[in-house]
């Protein structure tokens, strides 16, 4: 009996070698295969990109031009100023134009834009602001042109909102004076083209 142990000892031994052995072998043969797989390497380029467009947009609320009572005999230029906001991003390059309004040349002149009361109108100028900023109408005496006025600058090192005056005039009245009207009014569109 003991020789029988002994014979089934020594084949579970020599299967344990060859388990042991066969192992050892795969595990050097899964090694080898992993450093050939990665034995070298391969770049390519991906590059990232993105547009983005100028945008501008009105923003906050537009301050009327009002001149409020004009005298009927008006003897010297009376101003006022209204304004408008536009929020643009950084590099925007807007031109802002002004619509000609409802009444244009049907007042004193025929080349103004004109408030209307009744049958009655008083022509009035809309000047461009001075100053880089375009927030001043001290001196402003430039009808804003026809074009357009570029106001890019505002814009050129931050986004953001940027408000632009309106530099409203209305000449001396004529010999005749204007006539009595309580509610002389226009609309005007200003627009921000970029």
């Amino acid at each position: 009996m003991n020789r029988n142990k002994r014979h089934v000892a020594r084949a579970i031994g020599r299967d344990t070698q060859k388990y042991w052995i066969a192992a050892g072998v795969l595990a050097a043969a899964m090694v080898f295969a992993a450093g050939q797989a990665r034995a070298g390497t391969a770049f390519q380029n991906v590059n990232v990109t993105a547009t983005v467009n100028a945008t501008c947009n009105a923003s906050g609320s537009a301050t009327d031009i009002a001149f409020l009572t004009i005298p009927a005999f008006l003897a010297a230029a009376q101003n006022a100023t209204g304004s408008v906001q536009f929020t643009c991003n950084k590099g925007a390059a807007p031109v802002l134009t002004i619509s000609n309004g409802a009444n244009n040349g049907l007042g004193q002149s025929a080349s103004l834009r004109a408030m209307k009361s009744g049958t009655n109108y008083i022509s009035y100028h809309i000047y461009t602001p001075t100053g880089a900023t375009f927030s001043s109408c001290t001196g402003a005496s430039t009808d804003w042109p026809a074009a357009g006025l570029s106001v890019s600058s505002l814009w050129a090192s931050n986004g953001g909102p940027n408000t632009i005056n309106l530099c409203g005039s209305v000449d001396p009245a004529p010999a005749t004076g204007y006539a009595v009207g309580a509610s002389y009014a226009d609309l005007v569109v200003v627009t921000a083209t970029f």
